[in-house]
């Protein structure tokens, strides 16, 4: 099992995904918006990975991040984000409406995010973390990716521990 997540400074959950490789599920969690009290972190999206992953395996899980409460994560390239929604856009003297990514309806925004953390049980390992300006990434991109909205980005601009 794979758990990420991004969290305030307080480790109060903003997004989190976990992936569930035995049963080739995959679920993302936020904490309830609704529940003004305390913090409740609840399921949000689930579905089905649409590869395998096996022991020993690597594999790539990202956090795109477009605004305060625009994320979306991608596990193996497969975007775990499949909702989206249509908003309006001024150009000119036009309303036009475009396919933007899903909100993600969590108590607290990207923007007051400190820490983003990883966590693999059984054989799932880490082996490199980087992050840039427009994705949190973990595993095996190496040359160029590309990422929508964000343009091309090389690994020169990516950030390694």
């Amino acid at each position: 099992q794979i758990k990420a997540g991004y969290y305030t400074a307080d480790q109060k959950l903003i997004f989190g995904v976990t992936i569930d490789c035995g049963k080739k599920k995959w679920s993302t969690q936020v904490t309830d918006p609704e529940n003004k009290d305390k913090d409740h972190v609840k399921n949000s999206l689930s579905g089905d990975l649409a590869g395998e992953c096996k022991s020993g395996e690597i594999f790539d899980i990202w956090l795109k991040i477009h605004q305060p409460k625009m994320m979306s994560w991608i596990f193996n390239g497969q975007g775990l984000q499949f909702k989206t929604r249509k908003t309006p856009f001024r150009h000119g003297q036009t309303t036009i409406y475009r396919e933007r990514p899903l909100e993600i309806l969590t108590k607290y925004g990207s923007n007051k995010a400190k820490f983003f953390k990883a966590k693999a049980t059984g054989v799932a390992k880490f082996t490199e973390a980087s992050w840039g300006q427009c994705i949190t990434c973990l595993g095996r991109w190496q040359r160029i990716v590309r990422v929508p909205d964000c343009g091309y980005k090389h690994a020169a601009r990516c950030h390694r521990m």
